[in-house]
């Protein structure tokens, strides 16, 4: 009975809720101290993102200042090509757009919480970018203003315009680039150093976390490595395909010959505008054409053709947008509709152009030009074809009066 007695006395002793005091106050200081890991780690992780973004946004700037380097030494390569060279003024400005936009963004980060030098280091790069770019704008404006000329001035001018890149924008794109990219590397050190100092101030409160987070970024920069390949790979096929789609696309609408849109280009501009707008048109063709290829060659009378469309193109080109709808017809839709003077302050005009004598190498030509021209008001027709099966009737006239004449006759449908 003594026994059993003090047994139970042990028992009675024995106080689970000592244990379960201990308990409590181990899972309130656990989740305490859970809690201020995740409070610690939300304030660093949002100073991670800013190093992240911070990082992406100077990416964008080194790709956008490499883009501009590509473009301009495109433009160097196709000098000679206006359109390129034009797209490649218009993607250079693109590029300049984009970084004035990502470095915005840089500079509206706390950069001094990721590392104080940064801020010193981008104002550098920037300068030097403005500086690239003004150089660059000077010297693409005064490339636009000499493609606008020709002969021996635009010539001469192309003989001088690598030495005038390398001597005048070449130093400051490669200042632009040095300065760029040493930004962005300390930018990727610091982020990684910010990194490194969360990781450490952590380090006494839970290792394992180190180590989790440690494998996580490691795992998140192969994925981000992995995933860079594949949209690098997948961005370059885009480009590929896209620059062979607008390629494909400008040889099917463009005469080889004049660079001018041809007839199916004509009907891709016109077949909408003719149902909603007011149009002034003018086809001319140059008679006797055919003679010429016949007697001098084809090449001849490409030449032939070519050396009218500059002409065209200098002396019509800001009144008009003109289209080659065939190898001896050259069509004009007038960017404003012609008033009563039109036929002799426009029309006219350019018939005397196109039967302009014309001094080629091998041959001196001279055709004469049968024309129309055509005020046509909204809902006329219902399509471009229609409009120019009207204006090809009126010319049918107009090369049978030219032929009979000895001149250049220019008919007015409205008048038919």
């Amino acid at each position: 009975m003594a026994n059993k007695s003090k047994d139970e006395n042990k028992l009675q002793g024995y106080d689970p809720a000592q244990f379960r005091r201990m308990t409590a106050i181990f899972v309130v200081l656990s989740l305490l101290n859970i809690g201020a890991v995740q409070m610690a780690f939300m304030r660093s992780g949002y100073g991670l993102y800013h190093a992240e973004s911070a990082l992406s946004h100077i990416a964008q700037v080194q790709q956008n200042v490499q883009t501009v380097s590509e473009k301009s030494l495109d433009m160097l390569v196709h000098k000679e090509e206006d359109i390129t060279a034009k797209r490649d003024m218009i993607n250079i400005n693109e590029a300049f757009e984009k970084i004035k936009t990502e470095s915005k963004d840089y500079t509206d980060i706390n950069l001094e919480s990721i590392d104080p030098k940064l801020r010193d280091s981008f104002s550098d790069a920037e300068s030097k970018i403005e500086a690239y770019k003004k150089a660059l704008e000077d010297f693409n404006d005064e490339f636009a203003e000499k493609m606008e000329v020709s002969g021996e001035e635009l010539d001469a001018y192309l003989n001088t315009i690598e030495t005038k890149y390398s001597n005048n924008i070449e130093p400051l794109k490669d200042a632009a680039e040095e300065a760029v990219n040493k930004t962005f590397d300390a930018q990727n050190k610091a982020t990684y150093d910010f990194f490194v100092r969360c990781a450490q101030q952590f380090l006494f409160v839970l290792i394992f976390l180190l180590v989790t987070l440690t494998i996580g970024i490691i795992g998140i920069k192969k994925m981000k490595k992995n995933a860079k390949v594949a949209a690098e790979a997948i961005r370059a096929e885009h480009l590929k395909a896209e620059k062979s789609r607008e390629k494909s696309i400008s040889i099917a609408y463009t005469n080889i010959v004049t660079s001018f849109r041809n007839r199916y280009g004509l009907e891709m501009d016109l077949d909408a505008k003719v149902k909603v707008e007011d149009i002034s048109i003018a086809l001319f063709k140059i008679l006797s054409y055919d003679n010429v290829s016949e007697r001098y060659g084809r090449s001849t009378a490409d030449e032939y053709v070519l050396t009218i469309s500059k002409a065209l193109k200098k002396t019509f080109g800001d009144v008009a947008d003109i289209y080659s709808t065939d190898n001896d017809e050259f069509c004009f839709v007038f960017k404003d509709v012609l008033d009563e003077n039109g036929e002799t302050d426009v029309i006219l005009p350019i018939a005397r152009t196109i039967s302009h004598k014309v001094e080629l190498d091998s041959a001196s030509l001279q055709c004469l030009a049968a024309g129309c021209y055509y005020n046509c008001v909204p809902g006329t027709h219902s399509s471009c074809n229609t409009l120019l099966l009207k204006m090809d009737k009126a010319m049918s006239i107009a090369k049978q009066k030219t032929l009979s004449n000895g001149q250049n006759v220019v008919i007015n449908v409205n008048n038919l």
